[in-house]
């Protein structure tokens, strides 16, 4: 017994020897390769995908449509040789009035001001005099949190009177008295029309112009989302849109047109209403005397933005911020997949994938005002192309042209009022990157 005890000992670590050597020198079993983790990462995609498509809801209810393929306008490099007025110093301005008095320029920037800009023509530079804000609201640094407290102003026009009117996306309308510095809400945001007992309220304002009974025009790209969700408008493709007129002798707000697809820029030319519908990429006339509507100008190269006539008033402007090209329809066609993608992605990340679909270039058309028949590219008189990289987001016209808004344009200093070559025209550029304010 004395004499067994220790050999059992010793082949029972001899045994566990032999298995721990051979655990340590034999392959290993039951792990996963390199190509089974891609699958599973795969599958969870789409498994993820495919729950947030029967959970999750929408926040578009986009609609299939067909626009025709764009016309092709002659190229040129106008845009992308221009001089710097104003550099770094404003962020997203939108729209440009020109005081016919002063020559002084004014602008909405993205973080709620409008400000005064002083223009040497002779030095061809630009230095911002004063601004006002058109609310109390603190810390507004033109973020996507920030534009419903603060406001972002769009539209501005000179009155007849010599104030100045502004439309803000969110806050309503404005009159500014630049001698006694002093604002006037005419409109409030979130106000209801007047002649309808049902009436959506307002809550994207985005143009305005006067007519010459002196009554004032608004365009409500739409009635459903903010300028901020100003994507999901896009995406979803129905006539949320409106044309407004308020007099404000008697305080009323009405509709004149309802039912348009994304309607931006306006401008009034002999007392007709001339007003770019985004959506469709077309601009139409409205006669407010016969109350009826007629298309102007149909195709176009490029979505349409903001109107604005020559000085001479013979020719209307039209900034072009995003062109268009044959492939569109590909995605116009499948409203369940653009649905989708608005499931999955925030506005920025949407923003930033689209961007690789369409044409990185924008471009300004010049356009007969008083062209007689409903046109298919024929009113266009001449163009101006930006080819480098970047987008014009909104554009605007005085003299020979004003140009607007901001804009990723990567090849020109961040947050800059540019001058084209040879003409009076000057374009507003906005890079992305970090905000600035005055």
């Amino acid at each position: 017994m004395g004499e067994d005890s220790p050999k059992k000992e010793k082949g029972v670590k001899s045994s566990k020897k032999k298995e721990e050597k051979g655990v340590t020198d034999s392959p290993q079993k039951g792990l996963p390769s390199k190509w089974q983790y891609l699958g599973a990462i795969i599958v969870s995609v789409i498994t993820a995908v495919f729950l947030t498509h029967l959970i999750a809801a929408s926040p578009i209810r986009a609609v299939e449509f067909i626009l025709d393929d764009p016309p092709v306008l002659e190229k040129n490099l106008r845009l992308t040789q221009s001089s710097i007025i104003l550099e770094n110093a404003v962020y997203g301005p939108e729209s440009i009035a020109e005081d016919p008095k002063t020559g002084r320029l004014y602008a909405g920037l993205k973080t709620g001001l409008v400000c005064e800009i002083e223009l040497n023509k002779v030095t061809n530079e630009g230095r911002i005099l004063r601004a006002v804000r058109l609310t109390n609201a603190s810390d507004c640094d033109g973020s996507y949190k920030s534009f419903p407290k603060c406001g972002r102003p769009l539209g501005i026009r000179f009155s007849p009177s010599g104030s100045l009117l502004v439309v803000d996306a969110y806050l309503g309308l404005f009159e500014i008295d630049l001698v006694k510095e002093k604002v006037l809400i005419l409109i409030r945001g979130g106000r209801h029309i007047d002649d309808s007992f049902s009436s959506t309220p307002i809550r994207f304002l985005n143009d305005v112009d006067v007519l010459p009974d002196g009554r004032i025009v608004i365009t409500e790209s739409s009635s459903r989302y903010d300028d901020r969700d100003f994507m999901y408008e896009m995406l979803e493709h129905r006539p949320n849109g409106r044309l407004l007129v308020f007099d404000r002798k008697r305080d009323t707000l009405r509709e004149m047109i309802a039912g348009l697809y994304t309607p931006n820029g306006i401008v009034v030319h002999r007392g007709k209403i001339l007003l770019a519908e985004m959506g469709t990429a077309r601009i139409l006339k409205f006669s407010p005397s016969a109350n009826s509507v007629s298309v102007f100008m149909d195709n176009l190269p490029g979505f349409p933005d903001n109107l604005r006539k020559s000085r001479d008033g013979r020719s209307i402007w039209v900034g072009v911020p995003v062109m268009r090209s044959k492939e569109d329809n590909w995605i116009n066609q499948r409203p369940d997949l653009r649905e989708l993608i608005s499931k999955l992605f925030s506005l920025q990340a949407l923003e930033w994938i689209l961007s690789l679909f369409t044409p990185s270039y924008g471009c300004v058309l010049q356009i007969d005002a008083d062209y007689p028949t409903v046109s298919y590219r024929a009113p266009v008189v001449s163009s101006s192309h930006n080819f480098e990289g970047g987008t014009i987001r909104l554009t605007r016209h005085f003299d020979h042209s004003l140009l607007n808004e901001s804009t990723r344009f990567h090849t020109l200093p961040r947050h800059s009022i540019v001058r084209l070559p040879n003409s009076d025209t000057l374009i507003e550029y906005e890079d992305e990157g970090p905000e600035s304010s005055l």
